[in-house]
């Protein structure tokens, strides 16, 4: 995967005309990557003009976003335990449609959660993300699917469904063995009918099973939104990022919007490998509205660096004039990208292909990378290339 995200970077670059080294002979040359200066040259770093604004402003759409997403999330558990109780097809229906707006703010906030806050912080931080989210996923390690009707922990009736056990099954097996977070509850939302899987037939070998299937999605939720809330008290007021110092949060930002652009989206989402099994790399499979799932998160990069009106990353931007671009192209470049991405179909990466729109968005991410690895460079901030 690494050396896919450098040739990724090394192809935005060259689209672009920038200079930059030589990609080795092993990198595709047809594909973006970033843009980093060799290990034996020491830089002084480029005085960085005052980010404390920006800093701030980055921290309040964190911390304001996180409640909205709660919010979202709270009224998802509600209506998951009231199809628990009750499993029916409107219970069912009314917890599915809650759970498209928890997941999509959760995506939104994708660029407030790339990075821990300082190398101690990186374990912690990293267990608890993946906790929450991990992609690609197996649904047979979670539950039967089609063609193995028996499989996952819903049939290992020698494990306790309790949440030690669910968090201890997580990725156990392997790395896309995901026992607990948003793929878990998504897969048993979508699991249906509602009278096969999640209305027992008592005295039988399947009450037995629907009982931990209930079990399972009711502890699983409920340690969804154990997580989500951890997460969302890293950003609390006068929490670590605003005892960073200035330069040390500068680069935090940076840091995010690049590995946000490059390897979320750019690497992540737009390789031509998305068309050969565009499930495996659809963020919600079961769930749909792929596009979605994208736009929400170039959306909060724009609350971030701005569109046409100027704010304080933007007002920053343009107090360093040596740059090689400015604000108003950053704005324009992001602004093209997500324009270029509402255009693909909704349900991205399903019933798409390489085509000339799906060229264009891919272009104009890697435009956004370019930028990104320029201030970078300039500043002497390390690229992020995992």
């Amino acid at each position: 995967m690494n050396k896919t995200i450098v040739a990724l970077s090394v192809l935005a670059a060259s689209m672009f005309g920038c200079s930059e080294p030589t990609p080795t002979s092993n990198i595709d040359d047809n594909i973006p990557a970033p843009v980093v200066e060799p290990a034996s040259v020491t830089l002084e770093p480029t005085t960085l003009l005052d980010f404390s604004d920006a800093a701030q402003a980055f921290a309040t759409i964190a911390a304001d976003d996180s409640k909205v997403m709660l919010n979202h999330c709270s009224a998802m558990q509600s209506d998951i335990q009231a199809f628990v109780a009750n499993p029916t097809d409107t219970t069912q229906s009314a917890a599915q449609e809650s759970f498209l707006p928890c997941y999509q703010s959760w995506n939104g906030l994708a660029l407030f959660f790339q990075q821990p806050f300082d190398l101690a912080d990186k374990k912690p931080f990293q267990n608890l993300i993946d906790l929450i989210d991990t992609h690609p996923f197996l649904p047979g390690y979670i539950d039967g699917i089609p063609e193995y009707p028996y499989s996952g922990l819903v049939h290992e009736l020698d494990i306790d469904i309790n949440a030690d056990n669910l968090r201890g099954q997580h990725r156990l097996m392997d790395e896309e063995s995901a026992s607990v977070g948003f793929p878990v509850i998504e897969f048993f939302l979508w699991k249906m009918p509602v009278t096969e899987h999640w209305q027992a037939t008592p005295n039988t070998d399947n009450a037995t099973i629907v009982d931990r299937r209930k079990a399972y999605l009711s502890t699983a939720t409920d340690l969804l939104m154990e997580h989500l809330t951890q997460a969302v008290l890293r950003w609390q007021t006068n929490g670590t990022f605003a005892s960073l110092p200035e330069r040390a949060q500068f680069s935090f930002v940076l840091k995010s919007l690049q590995r946000l652009s490059m390897i979320e989206l750019l690497a992540g989402q737009f390789e031509e490998a998305v068309f050969t099994d565009p499930g495996w790399y659809h963020t919600a499979p079961f769930t749909g509205f792929g596009r979605s799932f994208i736009t929400i998160k170039l959306k909060s990069m724009q609350q971030v660096i701005g569109d046409s009106e100027s704010n304080e990353f933007s007002a920053w931007l343009d107090k360093n004039p040596e740059l090689p671009f400015t604000a108003s192209d950053l704005h324009k470049t992001l602004t093209d990208a997500l324009t270029a991405v509402s255009a693909l179909p909704e349900n991205y990466p399903f019933d798409s292909s390489a085509d000339e729109q799906w060229q264009a968005a891919r272009q104009q991410l890697a435009q956004l990378t370019v930028y990104f690895s320029q201030l970078s460079k300039h500043f002497q901030v390390t690229i992020v290339t995992e």
